[in-house]
């Protein structure tokens, strides 16, 4: 009996040490866990909405989330590219260590005009997907006009979206774990909020909707480059 619980012991013991380096990813988690948050809470809002808003949100959705994907390679990017710039201190540990802020200028700038070129991409085939090809997924009309609508709005979140999550990967990088996780749990409350008071405003339509994703591309965006440095 009591070589069996010693072996159990064991092996609850290597269990708990082959699953610890996934809680080490805990901040990344649950900033992708509020991202989650984000465009569930816009798609329930504009479901809740009704008619041509939320057959409109799901087109316009679909194309974005095509260039959400294009714009996180700035993230990966970052990591990749910028890591060499980050000494983790003396004692082991790794996120009490320093970044090269200076030398790795020159590849942040590389990085960032990569980004930007994603961004300009992802915005002027999105753009002209939404506005000249509306009529290949609706035939409705008041759909159509609400896509339209909403257009310089989505624009504008595709186009910062590639430089927020640039950013984001810089402070990764630099193990700026607090920090994102203050960020995006801020984020997190102001989403809720922002969606409830949509349902709760008469005659507030989509483009309010997208208005928070400009204000959580911007917010990001300018948080995240102060921080960086």
């Amino acid at each position: 009996v009591g070589r069996k619980r010693a072996a159990l012991r064991r092996a609850g013991s290597s269990g708990a040490a082959r699953v610890a380096p996934f809680f080490a990813f805990g901040s990344f988690i649950f900033c992708c866990m509020v991202k989650l948050l984000l465009h569930n809470s816009s798609s329930l809002t504009a479901a809740t909405l009704g008619g041509a808003d939320a057959a409109a949100h799901t087109v316009v959705m679909s194309v974005a989330m095509f260039c959400f994907v294009l714009g996180d390679v700035g993230s990966s990017l970052s990591q990749a590219f910028l890591s060499p710039f980050y000494r983790p201190s003396a004692d082991g540990n790794g996120d009490d260590g320093a970044f090269d802020m200076e030398g790795a200028r020159p590849a942040i700038t590389t990085v960032l005009r990569v980004s930007w070129t994603i961004a300009a991409v992802a915005v002027a085939a999105s753009s002209l997907l939404i506005s000249r090809g509306t009529a290949a997924f609706t035939a409705d009309a008041g759909v159509a006009a609400a896509i339209t609508r909403v257009l310089p709005m989505t624009a504008l979140t595709l186009a910062m979206h590639s430089s927020a999550v640039t950013l984001e990967g810089l402070l990764l990088v630099q193990r700026r774990f607090p920090f994102l996780c203050g960020v995006y749990a801020g984020i997190g409350v102001a989403t809720v909020a922002l969606h409830r008071a949509i349902l709760r405003t008469p005659g507030v339509g989509l483009g309010a909707i997208w208005a928070v994703y400009v204000g959580f591309q911007a917010s990001r965006s300018l948080l995240f480059a102060w921080r960086a440095g």
